[in-house]
């Protein structure tokens, strides 16, 4: 059975009214199998200062990366990982995006899908890929 963890990132001034808790709930409910992780206003300063290029004049925003760096921590001890942002819910089984062969899982976001869409391939709303073929 392969190991599986849901990653959210929700810094504390967010989760207040997000409420990760909810969405790990939503989770468990169909899944108690899958891990869950939300990664919140601590762990996003650790990841910022050992990542600087994060706030360099040419990145956008940090926050475009986050969803990828949120779950770096986790890569070594999955199988696979499903980022999700923190205001998503579960309403259904997981169970076709989990039988995918990919490593790395998103929910898509349609306000980036185009500039990502030649490395994912896009499966019940979510975008499935290889860890390694993202950091290429």
């Amino acid at each position: 059975m392969k190991k599986i963890a849901v990653v959210t990132w929700c810094t504390d001034d967010y989760a207040v009214h997000l409420r990760p808790d909810k969405l790990e709930k939503c989770i468990n409910h169909f899944h108690p199998e899958i891990d869950f992780y939300s990664v919140g206003t601590k762990q996003t300063e650790e990841i910022k200062k050992e990542n600087p290029w994060l706030l360099k004049e040419n990145i956008r925003h940090y926050a475009d990366w986050m969803a990828v760096l949120s779950c770096l921590p986790f890569v070594e001890d999955y199988d696979m990982l499903i980022h999700m942002d923190a205001d998503s819910f579960c309403i259904g089984s997981f169970d076709k995006v989990i039988e995918s062969d990919k490593e790395l899982i998103g929910v898509r976001n349609n306000n980036f899908l185009h500039s990502f869409s030649r490395m994912f391939e896009v499966i019940i709303n979510f975008l499935l890929m290889d860890f390694k073929d993202f950091l290429r």
